[in-house]
């Protein structure tokens, strides 16, 4: 069995050691319910955007492993595979976790959408259909994604992204749900008009700009069967989850709390007026 968070931020304030090792025990928690104990080799997707160059470091450090300059980081070391969307990280204890690149795109309805297992760079600003279309066009073969978040698919925009989907040729594209939605909340209704389309619903726990939240990583995401080869992860990756049929991509994990999610809206708006505040220096 494949255990993938497919939606994970990396935020300057993350303590990278305790990032991935609280995301080997949080996937390694998730297979306890297992009658019985497969090899573990989760994945990690990034959602890097044109700003961040994270996949790009672990990259390097796992190609230019005698490089001073490296990102080193206390207990895991980068392995290199043979493609360039992906690398391996490993502790002490050989315990392996399959970081895949991919990147945050903002439409220009402000809805994000990801683009998994690419290092391409996607234009921001452009409308939903386009920039999902870009993605599929792409040479690297990305699997395009949009994911849920608060207050995202409501109104206008819960409109335009129900007539994307149903406007669409075929299921190219999948929706994501999110680690950060309560659990008190009913499921969103774009999901049901994704099980009636046959397109997939993945997902992840996509931590949030605060340090802790780098603990949550593996806490909320999908299966899927089998396993991957670790010289080219990533393209096995794409294959298996295209062949999935997508009523059968179980999830695990759980949603948040009432408590922590009211709390974190509450700093989410404290801390996007600090950020405001910056750009006004």
């Amino acid at each position: 069995m494949i255990f993938v968070d497919a939606h994970v931020h990396v935020y300057p304030c993350f303590e990278l050691s305790s990032f991935f090792s609280s995301a080997y025990r949080n996937f390694r928690s998730a297979t306890a319910h297992l009658p019985h104990q497969e090899p573990l080799l989760p994945v990690i997707i990034l959602a890097d955007w044109s700003r961040q160059s994270w996949f790009r470091q672990f990259l390097q450090s796992a190609e230019n492993p005698n490089d001073p300059q490296r990102l080193k980081v206390a207990g895991w070391s980068f392995l290199p595979t043979d493609e360039a969307q992906s690398v391996i990280v490993e502790n002490a204890q050989g315990h392996q976790m399959i970081v895949l690149a991919g990147k945050k795109i903002i439409s220009a309805e402000n809805l994000e959408v990801l683009a998994l297992g690419t290092t391409a760079a996607f234009q921001d600003g452009l409308s939903l259909q386009t920039t999902l279309e870009e993605i599929r066009r792409h040479p690297d073969a990305p699997i395009p994604v949009v994911p849920w978040a608060v207050g995202k698919w409501w109104g206008r925009r819960g409109e335009i992204l129900e007539g994307v989907m149903r406007g669409a040729d075929e299921p190219y594209f999948y929706l994501c749900d999110n680690g950060n939605r309560p659990f008190f909340w009913r499921r969103p209704s774009h999901f049901n008009v994704a099980d009636e389309l046959g397109i997939g619903v993945l997902a992840g726990s996509d931590p949030l700009h605060f340090r802790s939240d780098a603990l949550r990583v593996g806490r909320f995401g999908f299966c899927l069967p089998g396993q991957l080869p670790a010289h080219r992860p990533g393209t096995a990756f794409k294959k298996i989850l295209a062949d999935a049929k997508p009523a059968s991509i179980p999830l695990f994990g759980h949603l948040e709390s009432g408590g922590r999610f009211i709390k974190n809206q509450i700093r989410m708006q404290i801390f996007k007026k600090k950020w405001k505040k910056e750009l006004l220096r």
